[in-house]
């Protein structure tokens, strides 16, 4: 009997109870298999002790569906970093805005990537597998400062690399994440070439301008707006990127209204500030943790009703993975002094994590860098590996937060504002399970059986 309770403890490891005791649902949930079923009251007492290693009366059926589904067999795809051909170019660190709470002070440091470089890293991940283990290259404009500053380059590398790649049977994309302040001819050509578009924006103008405005103080809406609206106008696949502050927690309904009103987004990602960079000139702050979970399921439900997704970094509930972000070297990041990085945040050798994530330089003819280094980073974080992220159900979704706030040298103000990020992440990731059950009508009735229920079971995908 012993030896079956611990069967049946290490058979749940995976399993977990979803609860909101003010609505009465209670789902039994594995993110490892990608599914769920309905428990009432009873079930979920059941449930817990089954946990416990303890067999009570009316487990059978909760095992049965634990059995049932634990059979699935999924793809392991979402799961193993295969070789890959993606890359992230930060060209440069300038910027026409000073917004707040930049992570590189974009701005300040005038660096540019030569074009030899940026093409020699073209090189090294179109040619660092054969074209025969990679299907496709995703080439990402990103910063530090505004990538489209860097115009000419932008555009010489972007035709680059979609020339090689084809040349070599790889199939490639091109995306770029910025502030949206474009001249026209910039503005036509993005239009014309790129496969998917990502603006920051932070909201009405009235945030907008206070949060990220020009360098000369001036007002950044009405250009920014103008983009959103061509971007609508001509159909390109577009999202924006909100960063969450103190200042507009409270207003992220209205912020979906303005964006639906404006341009109708196909998504949004509402992102909470994450303290670092020039927060520290700014004094800005996050807002509390509390408000944020509960303006975004205001949020969340308005942009469901406008057929908007709503999303957060981490509330992932239809992918599986064992990495947070690109960082565990899926992405090769390049900064504008010609690092190999595997998060764009740690661009510069004096960053406290330089020797951890920078793998290596261009030297004005080729890179040097370590395979060795970055296949060591790799292995170290997956979430196996984050003591604290074993027994959570939020595991395989988020994957343990943000790696780099994770390893940081951190003061106690950080280490709360970590401890929120994982209280947010398994809040909304409960909200957004429990909807899709009520989606799905898996809830219906339940609650009003007297045995231990177990109604239906979704798929999470």
């Amino acid at each position: 009997m012993i030896n079956k309770n611990i069967a049946i403890q290490k058979k749940l490891q995976n399993w977990f109870l979803i609860e909101d005791e003010k609505l009465s649902c209670y789902l039994v949930y594995s993110p490892l298999q990608m599914v769920f079923f309905a428990v009432n009251k009873i079930g979920a007492d059941i449930f817990l002790q089954l946990k416990r290693g303890n067999i009570l009366p009316g487990s059978d059926k909760i095992l049965e569906m634990i059995e049932k589904n634990s059979k699935r067999i999924l793809s392991t795809l979402d799961f193993n970093r295969n070789p890959h051909a993606n890359i992230t170019i930060c060209p440069t660190f300038r910027c026409q805005l000073r917004c707040l709470y930049c992570f590189a002070m974009g701005g300040e440091r005038q660096n540019d990537l030569s074009i030899d470089a940026a093409k020699a890293a073209i090189d090294l991940v179109l040619h660092r597998y054969s074209s025969q283990e990679v299907k496709t290259s995703r080439l990402t404009w990103h910063g530090g400062g505004e990538p489209t500053l860097s115009w000419q380059m932008l555009k010489k590398i972007s035709l680059y690399h979609r020339k090689t790649a084809i040349e070599l049977g790889i199939k490639p994309q091109l995306s770029i994440v910025s502030n949206g302040i474009w001249s026209e001819e910039k503005r036509t050509w993005i239009i014309k070439n790129f496969d998917r578009v990502t603006i920051s924006c932070d909201g009405p103008p009235d945030i907008q301008n206070k949060q990220r405005p020009l360098s000369n103080g001036l007002p950044s809406s009405l250009l920014v707006y103008k983009t959103l609206r061509a971007l609508s106008y001509y159909k390109v696949n577009f999202g924006i990127r909100a960063t969450i502050t103190e200042n507009n927690v409270t207003r992220m309904s209205e912020m979906v209204q303005l964006f639906y009103d404006l341009c109708k987004p196909r998504t949004l990602q509402f992102e909470r500030l994450s303290i670092c960079g020039r927060c520290e000139e700014s004094k800005i702050q996050s807002g509390s943790a509390d408000d944020y979970i509960n303006y975004f399921k205001e949020a969340f439900k308005k942009a469901k009703n406008l057929k908007i997704n709503l999303g957060c970094s981490g509330v992932r509930i239809f992918r599986r993975t064992k990495y947070y972000c690109g960082i565990g070297g899926h992405t090769i990041c390049v900064t504008p002094e010609g690092l190999l990085t595997t998060c764009h945040r740690v661009d510069h050798f004096s960053h406290p994590l330089a020797n951890k994530f920078i793998f290596g330089k261009w030297d004005g003819i080729q890179f040097k860098w370590s395979e060795d280094q970055l296949g060591k980073l790799q292995k170290k974080l997956l979430v196996d590996n984050f003591a604290k992220c074993q027994n959570c159900f939020c595991k395989y979704t988020c994957a343990g937060g943000c790696v780099a706030a994770k390893f940081y040298e951190i003061n106690s103000i950080a280490r709360q504002d970590l401890d929120e990020h994982c209280k947010i992440i398994r809040e909304l990731t409960k909200f957004r399970l429990i909807s899709v059950a009520k989606d799905r009508g898996i809830l219906k009735n339940i609650k009003t059986r007297k045995e231990a229920f177990c109604h239906g079971y979704g798929s999470s995908r």
